[in-house]
């Protein structure tokens, strides 16, 4: 019977510790953000929105072969880390030859593959997320004016314990744009 008890408590504690993106936690302060992430941070001017301003992001985030940049969402009222976003977007042209778009599809396979082994399959997925050969081909076919090519859009959804992760991909003429965003459950506001 004690045994019992003890495996109850242990699921009834919270999660405190649990950490999102870059050994960051949900509720941390700005002076904890900023000693956790040092010289990495890069201070923004960002007008402040109904529940959450963003007073610096984290900049060279680097997943693989994807490269950019991190927001930090802070509660207005409770002055704490609630949320994180990473820009991987591509959009720069190129003039060059078709392999220089390689990087581009590469970073976006690094970065679906990193979140599909750390989280496993998406509980949620919207549209048909391409392949890097797909992404790849796009590029190639946009790049050479090969016939209409539309938009690719997709996103994935992964759930844990105490938040979600959601991959954002639209595919637009010369343009990747790749977001992810770290949120916490609403029991966890």
């Amino acid at each position: 019977m004690r045994h019992s008890a003890l495996i109850l408590m242990v699921f009834t504690l919270p999660l405190v510790g649990q950490t999102t993106w870059g050994g960051l936690r949900f509720g941390m302060t700005e002076m904890e953000v900023r000693a956790a992430m040092g010289d990495r941070l890069e201070t923004i001017v960002d007008p402040p929105g109904p529940e959450s301003y963003i007073p610096f992001h984290v900049k060279s985030v680097v997943i693989g072969r994807a490269s950019g940049v991190a927001n930090l969402a802070f509660d207005i009222q409770k002055k704490t880390l609630r949320a994180v976003g990473l820009d991987l977007s591509r959009t720069e042209k190129f003039t060059g030859d078709a392999p220089e778009m390689g990087p581009r599809a590469a970073g976006y396979d690094d970065v679906s593959k990193s979140l599909l082994q750390k989280y496993g399959k998406p509980v949620d997925e919207v549209g048909r997320c391409p392949t890097m050969e797909e992404v790849l081909d796009y590029f190639i076919r946009d790049h050479f004016n090969r016939g209409p090519l539309g938009t690719i859009k997709c996103s994935r959804l992964w759930r844990e314990p105490q938040q979600t992760i959601e991959m954002k991909v639209d595919v637009i003429g010369s343009a990747l744009f790749l977001t992810v965003s770290y949120k916490p459950l609403p029991s966890e506001l």
